[in-house]
């Protein structure tokens, strides 16, 4: 018991440690990952003094400062990914980039493929090409959200209205006897909108 109190407060210690200054994990023997992710979040660099880390304190590292890739073996294509979008000259440090990658560090910064031609295999003009094609179906895709928001206030109205209609007395009355076929459509409407639980509409049911 006394040892396992003793190992919790030593955690307690190394956490308020990085908290302050994740370089301070350089002093830490065996940091625990809940350390090692602390120091990569106050500071991304300090990955370099952590042995063997795992996917997820490298993409919180990276995330902090993308090219503290340069710090890690054989970074996963995430970790890549996570590097150049954040700082799309961290490619220079990505052996054999995809061509996701390439696309991803030239979105983050235009000029990355002038300054490191060798890491893109894809030509600068064909990297622009999917970068416009990308950002198109982007914004058609917002274009179609948008749309989609509009469209339901109408149908929002619409049903309301027929509600006003169907459930103001008079207006009820009037129907019910010049004109039971609209009601009965009305009916049918509101049923299919999901409109059961409306006192309105049980007047409605207890007709049909």
């Amino acid at each position: 018991m006394k040892n396992l109190n003793r190992l919790s407060k030593q955690e307690e210690k190394n956490l308020e440690a990085v908290k302050q200054d994740g370089d301070a994990i350089k002093y830490i023997n065996n940091p625990s990952e809940a350390v090692q992710l602390e120091a990569v979040k106050k500071y991304g660099y300090a990955i370099e003094y952590i042995s063997n880390p795992s996917e997820a304190v490298q993409l919180e590292a990276v995330k902090q400062d993308g090219d503290a890739i340069r710090y890690i073996n054989n970074p996963s294509e995430a970790v890549q990914l996570e590097a150049v979008k954040q700082y799309g000259c961290a490619i220079q440090y990505i052996n054999n980039p995809s061509e996701a990658v390439q696309l991803k560090a030239v979105k983050q910064y235009g000029d990355a493929i002038k300054y490191y031609p060798n890491k893109f295999t894809l030509s600068k003009s064909e990297l622009l090409k999917r970068k416009r094609q990308l950002k198109d179906k982007t914004n058609k895709k917002m274009s179609e959200t948008e749309n989609e928001k509009m469209a339901s206030p109408t149908e929002d109205k619409a049903l309301n209205a027929l509600k006003v209609l169907v459930y103001t007395p008079k207006i009820f009355k009037w129907l019910l006897e010049n004109d039971p076929k609209a009601l009965f459509q009305s009916y049918n409407a509101l049923f299919q909108a999901g409109c059961q639980k409306d006192s309105g509409f049980k007047n409605l049911s207890n007709l049909f």
